[in-house]
């Protein structure tokens, strides 16, 4: 993660200059508005070093305050519609600070987007991969996690996690967005994993080669890895699985897609996919797993006001 070695002006005044440099410097992603961003420190020192992080646009405003249990609350009830296992301890996993007035989100609670929530002056980190799973040993011998968990709970900050839930949300999901994103249409939820469909599959308006679908796979993600040429040359109707996908193979012909666009496909799939007759896309696991939290992001900032950053660690797989 990038750091900035800025000098900090008056508390008045910063964020006139985040404003004017902005203004001239400010390049659109689609989703995001990158922002190598100058923070304020209060009365305390007059350098700083901020990680370079995303920030959406309403980030320089005036910022709203919520109480953190109703923030929690409305989180776990718009992620209630999932029956599914999941070995992920889903919901509030560190708490912090009773009143959250800005939030950040990340793929995965990892030191370095914990310090980077940190240093964007969040008050609770919403991310996909938290810190807690089942069948995990136990925290004191962990010393990653007691390291994670320590800087999160020293800062105050409260850190958020849903897994497949993110997954398969119908509106917020990755799959659902990289989908609409990817120029689906009538998604719907598909492919069966540990009893919940967690996958989305559509249809493009017009098929097109399986060349040219890879070619927008890879501009809206940033890159694709493989592509395995095992179905028809046309592509026609796709299914989406952020992350491991790669179990969505065996459903191609029950579910009726002919191309399947994945995060990671594993070795032990790649014969499922040949016989299956089934395109595959490999995406990148980082790479399809953001779009559930930055859509999460702006579902807060829209209903309680609270100013988003998204906090960008990409691990290039």
């Amino acid at each position: 993660m990038m750091l900035k070695k800025l000098e900090v002006p008056t508390p008045s005044k910063a964020f006139e200059k985040m404003a004017r440099w902005a203004a001239t410097h400010v390049k659109s992603n689609g989703l995001n508005v990158a922002i190598p961003t100058i923070l304020e420190k209060q009365h305390r020192h007059r350098m700083v070093r901020i990680p370079n992080v995303f920030f959406q646009n309403k980030l320089m405003g005036m910022s709203a305050m919520v109480n953190r249990n109703v923030l929690v609350n409305a989180l776990d009830a718009e992620f209630s519609f999932f029956k599914g296992a999941d070995k992920s301890k889903n919901g509030l996993q560190v708490k912090g600070l009773k009143t959250v007035s800005n939030v950040a989100v990340a793929c995965d609670a990892a030191l370095e987007t914990i310090e980077g929530a940190v240093a964007a002056k969040a008050d609770l980190l919403v991310v996909h991969h938290g810190l807690l799973w089942e069948g995990a040993g136990p925290i004191r011998t962990d010393p990653l996690l007691r390291k994670r968990l320590a800087f999160a709970k020293n800062a105050g900050l409260n850190l958020y996690a849903q897994h497949l839930p993110l997954d398969a949300h119908p509106k917020l999901g990755n799959n659902v967005v990289l989908g609409h994103a990817l120029g689906l249409s009538d998604l719907v939820p598909a492919c069966v994993h540990d009893g919940a469909k967690v996958a989305f599959k559509g249809r493009l308006e017009k098929p097109v080669s399986l060349s040219a679908f890879s070619k927008t796979v890879a501009k809206k993600v940033g890159d694709v890895y493989a592509v395995l040429p095992f179905g028809p040359q046309m592509v026609k109707r796709v299914a989406v699985c952020s992350g491991s996908g790669g179990f969505c193979t065996s459903f191609a012909k029950t579910e009726g897609f002919d191309t399947l666009v994945v995060g990671e496909f594993k070795h032990s799939d790649y014969h499922a996919a040949k016989e299956f007759g089934v395109n595959v896309i490999e995406a990148g696991h980082y790479n399809t797993e953001v779009w559930g939290v930055q859509a999460v992001g702006r579902w807060i900032e829209a209903r309680f006001g609270v100013p988003i950053v998204c906090v960008n660690a990409p691990t290039g797989y």
